[in-house]
């Protein structure tokens, strides 16, 4: 994972960190010294999590696990699909 961690903090964005317990998404990458208002910050990202490494803040947002609340839907427009084509 060492190389998630570069220099380089334009490559970082949108890149993805597997956590323990989660799976987040990288927003932004700051250098620490420039951070001022981490809370501001992630309010106005949008982020729930904040790393830090080697000097930089990582600001993440939380990857929530997909739900299916009803397939019936999709089921019968698969139904409806299928009978058209034959």
């Amino acid at each position: 994972m060492t190389d998630l961690f570069a220099n380089d903090l334009t490559t970082q964005r949108n890149r993805f960190v597997s956590m323990p317990d989660k799976l987040v998404q990288i927003k932004r990458v700051y250098y620490e010294d420039r951070v001022k208002d981490m809370n501001g910050i992630k309010e106005w990202l949008n982020c729930d999590v904040v790393l830090r490494k080697n000097g930089l803040m990582y600001f993440c947002q939380t990857i929530e696990e997909a739900e299916i609340v009803s397939d019936e839907l999709l089921t019968e427009e698969v139904k409806e699909n299928s009978e058209t084509t034959l």
